[in-house]
């Protein structure tokens, strides 16, 4: 799939483990979401229901710049038909802080 003007959208909470507040954003672009509080699963699914067109979560540790997290299933049965990844906790923060 070709992702032609697709814009990088903060989710709104940014854990992304709760309805999310900013939907009229998410349709067809990519979500930034922070690790924590919930499944990999779950904030990939929310946004998938609010249209993103992919996620990217990443961790919670500001300070994290090499350690890599394997988003595993939650087993809790859920398809999932976006593209996600996960990258490591100070790009994520520098990622945050450009699109704020």
């Amino acid at each position: 799939k070709y992702f032609e003007h697709t814009l990088l959208v903060i989710a709104d909470p940014i854990h992304g483990c709760s309805d999310l507040i900013n939907v009229h954003k998410i349709p067809g672009n990519f979500v930034l979401v922070e690790r924590g509080d919930c499944s990999f699963v779950e904030k990939v699914e929310r946004c998938e229901k609010a249209g993103a067109s992919g996620v990217i979560v990443f961790d919670n540790n500001p300070d994290n710049r090499s350690n890599l997290v394997a988003m595993i299933d939650d087993d809790r049965g859920v398809d999932i038909n976006i593209p996600s990844l996960f990258i490591v906790g100070s790009d994520g923060f520098h990622i945050r802080r450009a699109l704020e």
